[in-house]
């Protein structure tokens, strides 16, 4: 994807960067999961319930990274539909 100089999209790139980008979500999301079970056992704490307060961090962290990834799917998927042309 692009966005010009004013922030609006100009061009879209291939339909294989949709599952790319849900994929890489993914990936960041589960190797955060990682890094939080990491700390979790360097601090003695994988038999606590619920969220300790560094986690509170990696959510804020990823439930970003989905507004910014939603955002985009849905600016894709609109420029693509819009950009189709019948015949």
């Amino acid at each position: 994807m692009h966005w010009n100089n004013i922030g609006r999209q100009d061009a879209t790139g291939p339909k294989i960067e949709l599952f790319l980008l849900v994929l890489a979500v993914i990936l960041f999301g589960q190797l955060l999961i990682i890094f939080a079970k990491r700390r979790r056992k360097r601090n003695n704490a994988l038999k606590l319930n619920g969220l300790l307060v560094f986690e509170y961090g990696y959510l804020a962290v990823v439930l970003s990274v989905l507004i910014v990834l939603g955002t985009t799917l849905a600016n894709n998927l609109r420029l693509n539909k819009n950009t189709q042309t019948k015949f």
